[in-house]
């Protein structure tokens, strides 16, 4: 590996940032995905151009392009990481033997592509593995992560704060959007102040995620605006907008689009409604953080 010749310092974080940035072309995704600051990632790949004595990336304002010799070391890079994890896989059998069961929970906002896709990865490197999949409301997922009858379960950062029993990893950066029926005159908006929610009728779900309504409460409150907010299962708030009733459905800018409906963005809360996946620190399932793991690929 002559791209590494005069490797000295370099670690793992800055290759595995190096492999990022260069599948991306773009430090920006780059940190999203890596759940790191645009400068701190910077600062990892600079630290690493001065160890090795030569460039990787030409910078510009569309972004990152590869140098020739960062072109060389990419092979080298991918190949540094695929052995890392497999000197890791080693000692996974002992450490593995006694647990062939992951129970996982999650919103419905969760039920996305990458959950799939890190069920489906963990089901190949472990086939003997029984994953167990259910849906269920966040105050109900927070009490089954505490009484481990879950072992792990995606729902939403304030539902993850507000317990102070479980851990959490960002997963998916989110915020909130206002789903409205097409026939609704806000839908004329590509992007929605919370003022212009003015003394109108909210469907909210208070009784099926407390600590959420607490959040978009809050924000209306701090904005200084005034709403009704309605009480209203999930279900059915889902299709009394489907059905074009003139009301309208905050929820997760993660959500699904719907036939006759729109997911509007709201400035104000373009962020802190985060997906994130929350375990409780006591569960020893070594199989927790290998799905956390697989669902950051």
């Amino acid at each position: 590996m002559h791209c590494f010749h005069n490797l000295k310092k370099m670690n793992s974080q800055e290759i595995i940032a190096f492999v990022t940035i260069a599948d991306t072309l773009s430090v920006s995704k780059a940190a999203e995905m890596l759940f790191v600051s645009q400068p701190a990632l910077s600062k990892q790949i600079s630290h690493l151009e001065k160890e090795l004595g030569y460039k990787l990336f030409y910078r510009s304002r569309r972004g990152v392009v590869l140098t020739e010799k960062g072109e060389a070391a990419l092979k080298y890079a991918k190949q540094i990481i695929r052995a890392s994890q497999s000197i890791k896989s080693i000692g996974k059998n002992s450490r593995f033997d006694d647990w062939d069961d992951l129970n996982v929970g999650y919103v419905t906002e969760a039920h996305t592509g990458f959950l799939e896709e890190g069920i489906s990865i963990l089901s190949r490197e472990y086939p003997k593995l029984h994953i167990h999949v259910s849906q269920g409301d966040p105050p109900d997922l927070v009490r089954q992560l505490k009484d481990t009858e879950l072992d792990c379960a995606l729902i939403h950062l304030p539902s993850a704060k507000a317990s102070h029993e479980i851990q959490f990893q960002a997963q998916k950066k989110g915020g909130i959007v206002a789903q409205i029926p097409e026939n609704h005159c806000l839908c004329r908006f590509k992007e929605l102040q919370l003022a212009d929610l003015e003394n109108l009728k909210i469907i909210s779900s208070k009784k099926v995620s407390p600590a959420c309504y607490s959040y978009i409460e809050k924000a209306f409150s701090n904005a200084h605006v005034h709403v009704a907010f309605e009480e209203v299962q999930t279900k059915e708030s889902i299709e009394i907008v489907s059905r074009g009733k003139r009301m309208i459905r905050l929820t997760s800018s993660l959500s699904p689009s719907r036939p006759g409906v729109r997911n509007i963005p709201i400035r104000e809360l373009r962020t802190g409604f985060d997906l994130v996946l929350a375990w409780n620190p006591d569960n020893e399932n070594p199989f927790i953080q290998e799905f956390l793991r697989a669902i950051g690929k």
